[in-house]
C-alpha cells in the first residue's frame, strides 16, 4: 500500500470521526478524548458548533489538496 493510499484512509477515517461527533455528540468507538472533554467545557454551544465546522472545512480542504495532489 503506498505512503499516499495510507495517510487518505487515515485522514478519512479521522473526518469521520469528528463527522460523527459532530452529527451524534460522541466519537464513533464511545470513547473520549481530551479534546472531547475541553469541547464540552466551551460553553457556548453554538461557539462550539462553529469550531468544529471549521475544524471540518480544514480536513476536507486537506482532503482535497491530497487528492490533486494525486492526479
Amino acid at each position: 500500500m503506498s505512503k499516499l493510499s495510507e495517510e487518505k484512509k487515515k485522514a478519512f477515517a479521522d473526518v469521520e470521526d469528528r463527522f460523527s461527533r459532530f452529527m451524534f455528540g460522541e466519537p464513533k468507538e464511545n470513547r473520549e478524548s481530551e479534546e472531547d472533554k475541553s469541547r464540552k467545557d466551551d460553553g457556548n454551544p453554538d461557539e462550539k458548533l462553529l469550531k468544529e465546522l471549521d475544524s471540518l472545512i480544514k480536513q476536507a480542504a486537506r482532503i482535497r489538496r491530497l487528492l490533486l495532489k494525486k492526479q
